[in-house]
């Protein structure tokens, strides 16, 4: 690794890290919106918890591919136009899920 691409390497690392922080917070945020939904339509607060609880396994499935993927993309492409793209639409689907989050 060439020296001048050390910090844009670092960015992304950062970056990324943020990221994938967030995507982990957002598992729980949203299993419990899965509680407030079901709740909402009157149905019986054990079967949320219930649905609460499994909604976690595939959340956190999709949480470590993407993870998985979207680290290993970042490292091939640290410092190009698509890493910087894939940042911006990772950004605005978390936005999006936590502006979902605050409506509901």
């Amino acid at each position: 690794m060439r020296l001048s691409r050390l910090p844009v390497g670092f960015l992304t690392f950062i970056l990324w890290l943020v990221t994938i922080a967030v995507g982990l917070w957002e598992i729980l945020i949203v299993r419990d919106m899965f509680v407030r939904l079901y709740a909402r339509f009157g149905h019986d607060y054990g079967t949320g918890l219930a649905i609460r609880n499994w909604t976690v396994l595939p959340l956190s499935v999709v949480w470590l591919a993407f993870a998985i993927g979207t680290g290993e993309y970042h490292r091939l492409k640290a410092g190009q136009r698509a890493s910087w793209l894939l940042f911006g639409r990772t950004i605005a689907a978390e936005a999006a899920v936590l502006i979902l989050v605050l409506i509901i």
